[in-house]
């Protein structure tokens, strides 16, 4: 018997994976605001690996959270 909704659930799979990459970024980092290019972005920077001279951030442009939250909203309407 073949699933018909197994499409479905590897897509909220790899959603659900790259927002958890995403918010434990953003739970486990040091969190900063700065202006580049004239527009304010947030900048986490991963406390997780301290021992690196240079340590992985990533940088957000304000609006970028209004892309996260529809992604929730994908998942949440998939899930519920």
């Amino acid at each position: 018997m073949v699933n018909k909704s197994a499409p479905t659930d590897k897509r909220v799979t790899d959603l659900l994976k790259s927002l958890r990459e995403i918010r434990n970024d953003l739970v486990h980092s040091q969190f900063r605001f700065a202006a580049i290019d004239g527009e304010l972005k947030a900048i986490v920077i991963n406390v997780q690996d301290v021992a690196k001279i240079a340590k992985p951030a990533r940088i957000f442009a304000l609006r970028d959270f209004n892309g996260l939250s529809a992604r929730i909203g994908e998942v949440k309407k998939n899930l519920g």
